[in-house]
């Protein structure tokens, strides 16, 4: 009898453990039929991307944007597409993409690197397209003009002007690059505007016409045999012009409407006053970068300026946007 009862009870716990397999194994397969289901769900709604194109299972909507889509230039067939921040393509113009960066495009491709004028802006293009600076027709400019160098406090102003991105134009004297050869070569490498300013600062208009021919190609070969450039344009000592220096200059002349007088009161706060008085849309401030004070003054000039909305342009830059220069003729501003 006790031989029986053990062996139903044997038989008893043999059944529980198969009933509980069988269980724990049917939980098993719904759990991953679940879990595969769930997973193919959420890949269907995904944006998939290759290095070709962008595929999606619905149209983009701009205003629910992927975390996905890359910007810039993407892969397409054998060739490339510029895409901006928003996944679409551009094929004409300026792009942004996702990090704010800019790209100017034409015909599809990225521009050519260096100067780009597209409609009354200017841009400078680097590597595949990218703008490294801007100057917009639309939006107020100042020229700021250095006479009289290049001199011990050049490079100052230059590191100014680099800190901010902005740009300027240098009428330099011949007789001084010797001295200064590394700062004209940084005015010409940084993207400034190197002007002739004769080459001992003698007055134009006192001199014969041959004399003043030798007084600019004088100051035009020093430059060339540095930078390789020729000056496009002269600012004559103590803007004198009359109608001999007219025809015997083949260039136009560069005046000034702001004239600080820093070579006359030698004042960093007097320059910078004149500056905010006197500065408008279109302005050309005079400066003398021989002074100390001036490299003083313009640490305060160039944000002071900025500040206000003014793009900081070369005389070159702010022409070409406000109707373009012509050889003889003397300019005091470029007024919108």
């Amino acid at each position: 009898m006790r031989k029986l009862k053990t062996s139903v009870k044997s038989l008893i716990i043999i059944i529980l453990v198969i009933v509980t397999g069988i269980i724990a194994v049917a939980l098993r397969n719904k759990f991953v039929s679940d879990t595969k289901a769930s997973a193919h769900e959420s890949t269907s709604n995904n944006l998939v991307i290759t290095n070709d194109t962008y595929l999606t299972t619905a149209p983009y909507d701009p205003a629910v944007p992927s975390k996905e889509v890359r910007s810039g230039w993407q892969k397409k067939g054998s060739g490339k597409v510029f895409i901006d921040k928003e996944g679409k393509e551009v094929k004409e113009g300026v792009g942004e993409t996702s990090d704010g960066k800019l790209y100017l495009v034409k015909n599809g491709k990225p521009a050519d690197p260096g100067m780009n004028l597209v409609d009354n802006n200017i841009f400078y293009v680097g590597d595949d397209g990218e703008i490294t600076r801007a100057v917009y027709g639309d939006k107020p400019m100042v020229a700021l003009t250095f006479d009289d160098g290049p001199a011990k406090y050049t490079e100052e102003i230059l590191d100014v002007l680099k800190e901010y991105n902005a740009k300027a134009t240098f009428f330099i004297n011949g007789e001084d690059v010797e001295s200064y050869k590394n700062a004209v070569i940084r005015e010409h490498n940084e993207g400034h505007v190197i002007g002739n300013h004769t080459q001992n600062h003698k007055t134009l208009t006192k001199l014969s016409v041959k004399d003043i021919r030798e007084q600019l190609k004088q100051t035009d070969d020093i430059v060339y045999d540095l930078c390789g450039v020729k000056t496009k344009y002269l600012r004559p000592p103590g803007g004198a012009v009359d109608d001999k220096v007219k025809g015997a200059v083949n260039m136009p002349m560069i005046n000034w409407s702001v004239d600080t007088r820093d070579w006359d009161h030698d004042n960093a706060d007097k320059t910078l006053r004149e500056v905010k008085k006197s500065t408008n849309d279109g302005s050309i401030v005079l400066m003398h970068d021989r002074m100390k004070s001036t490299a003083q003054a313009v640490k305060d000039i160039v944000p002071e300026l900025l500040g206000r909305g003014f793009q900081l342009v070369t005389i070159e830059e702010m022409s070409l946007l406000r109707g373009g220069t012509e050889p003889g003729q003397v300019y005091f501003s470029f007024v919108p």
